[in-house]
This record gives structure tokens, C-alpha cells and sequence, in this order.
């Protein structure tokens, strides 16, 4: 089953948004790079994009031992099409 919600990272540039993704890789931490939603308003355009809700604690965290600074975290509901590219 889909998630009900996508949560994510935002940060102020891409390198600073790698950065935090090898991070949170490192400390196994479940998450993906991706693009930031429009919805968002922010002003960079890439975002982590984490599964578990729970993981921001975790993820705070993380940034704060490594010299990351978190904009914000972002939550929005799940708008993907379950039905998108299945043809069958």
C-alpha cells in the first residue's frame, strides 16, 4: 500500500542536499533525492525525500552532528497516480 503522505527535507542548495542525503545513507536512514514540490515554495529544487515520518528526529539529528542546516521539513499528501504507466 502507498503512503498516505510524502515527507521531506528542504534545504538552501544542492550541494548541502547531497551532503545530507550521504548522511543519512551512512546511518541508514530509508531516503531518496527529489525534485522539490511547487507547493513547497522553496527556492531550491532539489529536496530528500524520506519514507518514514518517524525519521525526523533521527534525520535532525544527523544534520546537527554534521554542520547541516535544515530549512524545514515539508509534508504533503501523496498525489501520485497508483494507475500511471500500467497499461494492463
Amino acid at each position: 500500500m502507498k503512503t498516505l503522505k510524502k515527507y521531506y527535507v528542504l534545504v538552501a542548495n544542492s550541494n548541502i542536499a547531497f551532503k545530507l542525503y550521504e548522511e543519512l545513507k551512512c546511518n541508514s536512514i530509508k531516503c531518496t533525492m527529489a525534485p522539490t514540490p511547487r507547493e513547497a515554495e522553496h527556492c531550491c529544487g532539489i529536496a530528500i525525500l524520506y519514507d518514514n515520518p518517524g525519521d525526523a528526529k533521527i534525520i535532525k539529528e544527523i544534520a546537527l552532528n554534521a554542520n547541516i542546516v535544515i530549512e524545514q521539513f515539508y509534508n504533503m499528501d501523496n498525489k501520485d497516480d497508483p494507475y500511471r504507466n500500467k497499461f494492463c
